[in-house]
């Protein structure tokens, strides 16, 4: 599987493309400016098969009803708790931005839920893990798919993790930390809904907060 970033516009949050060699299909995880991520699709003569949120904030879902309206058999992939964020805007905060943000309804039909027991078959096999990590949001979740952990705002290296919102609990933070870092090995890759991306074991001695600059294009996350 090879993985592609981009930082949005919008609060930098990170967008994610998944695909695989020799497969048409591709997965996004948490959809922020549309048009580059539908640039690289044409590009690259792929095709959308499903899109996954970490959670229900607008910053990591606003490209949803461009991308679901070009691609209107895709899936999207929620927890149970973030279908109410993706219709009202007090939930997923973007009542205090500029432009106010929900998906359409016409687009409930491409919903799936997961849980840590459901889980979709990526390109016909099964490595994908999804871990709940309550604490930014109740309805957060991480998504482990082959070495990649997709944290959302649950974990970004180097800053605390910001709970002071309807949906957050400190409690949570702490607990959803410590199951992250004793569920999965220190060489997973680490990939959080904003900044640059570690391995596991480096996050837990980051300090600062590594920012990245939006940009055009989507980049490759490469590891040695």
């Amino acid at each position: 599987m090879r993985v592609f970033r981009r930082a949005n516009l919008i609060l930098a949050s990170n967008t994610y493309i998944l695909s695989c060699k020799n497969r048409v299909g591709v997965y996004v995880v948490d959809p922020g400016d549309s048009l580059p991520i539908l640039n690289w699709l044409h590009s690259h003569k792929k095709r959308l098969l499903g899109i996954f949120l970490t959670h229900a904030h607008f910053d990591h879902m606003y490209g949803l009803n461009d991308l679901l309206t070009v691609f209107p058999y895709s899936y999207l992939y929620v927890s149970l708790k973030m279908v109410d964020g993706l219709f009202s805007v007090k939930l997923n905060t973007s009542l205090y931005h500029e432009n106010p943000y929900t998906l359409k309804k016409c687009h409930s039909k491409n919903i799936r839920i997961l849980n840590e027991k459901n889980w979709p078959l990526l390109w016909g096999y099964t490595d994908l893990f999804i871990l709940k990590t309550p604490g930014h949001t109740n309805d957060s979740i991480s998504l482990k798919i082959d070495n990649y952990l997709f944290t959302g705002d649950a974990l970004i290296p180097g800053i605390k993790v910001y709970h002071r919102n309807k949906m957050g609990n400190f409690a949570d933070v702490t607990s959803s930390l410590a199951n992250i870092y004793n569920t999965f090995e220190d060489n997973t890759i680490l990939l959080p809904g904003h900044g640059k991306d570690f391995l596991l074991v480096e996050s837990k001695s980051t300090e600062g907060f590594c920012a990245l600059e939006p940009g055009n294009k989507f980049t490759e996350i490469k590891r040695d």
